[in-house]
């Protein structure tokens, strides 16, 4: 029996080094049902000649304007119409992956149908014992959205799969038609320069952290020290 199918969309902007280290840890990706697609958010730095003369087998969307993270992920989702996977993860350029990327995503959602989202644990990809994501909390009472275990090294209580408050726009994965019903994105932004999104579902169904397989992020301690903190207010 074949696997579910999946598309993992990864977008694009004059960000050619970090793609192709994106792509070549997805080729290497152990899952015998997937598609890898990249969009293009009109790069002007050869990405996506790089791309289709190294990758000639990976299709690139190339879009005619930038449309910053939820527009070009959003027609990156519309262009699947023709060839509808079960399961989409959205996922950062600026990552690399584990080779068992998509079964710990993909199986939460397979099993329970209240869960919508599932995100991995995120680490920083210069120092990989540092987490970045390990689920996300929130405060209403105060307004505080942030990071679980950001900037900590990994334990035993980062290990625990659950259900978590949010999911990075880093990496997640939903059902095709779920995503289909919302058809477009939701961000809580702090500010307009801060490139890490958050995507906020908000319906009576879960996200699930799923902290058994790894992202990990190319963004590092002065990256954040530049953006002065990851934590965003209400």
């Amino acid at each position: 029996m074949n696997n579910p199918s999946v598309t993992v969309i990864v977008l694009n902007w004059n960000g050619k080094d970090l793609t192709l280290e994106c792509l070549d840890s997805l080729k290497k990706v152990d899952y015998s049902n997937y598609n890898i697609l990249v969009v293009d958010n009109k790069s002007s730095d050869g990405s996506v000649e790089s791309i289709n003369k190294i990758y000639p087998d990976i299709p690139v969307l190339k879009l005619d304007n930038n449309y910053g993270y939820a527009g070009g992920n959003n027609r990156g989702f519309n262009s699947l119409d023709n060839d509808k996977p079960d399961f989409v993860i959205f996922l950062n350029n600026d990552t690399i992956v584990d080779e068992d990327f998509i079964n710990p995503l993909v199986k939460p959602l397979l099993t329970n149908k209240n869960i919508y989202q599932t995100v991995p644990k995120i680490y920083y990809q210069n120092n990989p014992k540092l987490v970045w994501y390990a689920g996300g909390n929130v405060n209403l009472w105060t307004g505080v959205v942030n990071h679980r275990g950001i900037r900590q090294y990994d334990n035993e209580k980062f290990d625990l799969e659950g259900i978590t408050k949010y999911a990075t726009g880093c990496c997640f994965c939903m059902r095709y038609h779920d995503f289909k019903v919302i058809n477009r994105f939701f961000f809580f932004r702090k500010r307009p320069q801060v490139k890490h999104h958050l995507f906020g579902f908000f319906c009576s169904h879960f996200i699930f952290a799923v902290p058994i397989f790894h992202v990990y992020l190319n963004y590092s301690l002065a990256d954040e020290a530049v953006h002065k903190q990851n934590t965003l207010r209400l």
